[in-house]
């Protein structure tokens, strides 16, 4: 379980610190936008990801959406169902911020766990750089191509 919670902060941590900028920029015409998803089955449990960048005409981030499920594949897993989303509650509810807004939904029923992850680039402050969790860190600002070429590379198909 521990390997699997591990192997979700470090997908999500990729996918964050992809992210950067600060454009209050809305959509038009000449913004672009970057789609990339993974999905894998690990410990009993199959996790399926997308994210959905914006990018402005001067090629800043402007906005990101991350959407992940996490469903019990074996029995094993579905045992511990009644503790999995606390643990996934308790690891998502740490990262909302002014710039970072995070639901989450747990259908006990089909084992499985949402977490949608909105992030507004323009309202990253300091301390949400600062939070190594996040993965927002100023180094972490990238282009369309720098974002691409980094979840590719993570495995993500763009």
């Amino acid at each position: 379980m521990k390997k699997l919670m591990m192997a979700l902060v470090l997908c999500l941590g990729v996918l964050l610190s992809a992210c950067g900028g600060n454009s209050n920029a809305l959509a038009n015409p000449d913004d672009t936008v970057l789609v990339c998803s993974m999905s894998e089955e690990s410990d009993g449990m199959f996790t399926e990801m997308k994210a959905t960048f914006m990018f402005n005409a001067e090629d800043v981030a402007t906005e990101m959406d991350v959407d992940m499920s996490m469903r019990a594949t074996e029995d094993e897993m579905k045992s511990y169902w009644a503790f999995v989303p606390a643990m996934f509650d308790e690891v998502f509810s740490g990262m909302e911020t002014d710039a970072v807004h995070v639901e989450t939904n747990n259908d006990a029923e089909n084992y499985t766990f949402t977490v949608h992850i909105q992030i507004d680039p323009a309202r990253i402050s300091e301390a949400d750089a600062a939070n190594d969790f996040l993965g927002l860190d100023s180094g972490a600002i990238g282009t369309y191509q720098q974002t691409k070429d980094s979840l590719t590379q993570s495995g993500f198909v763009c």
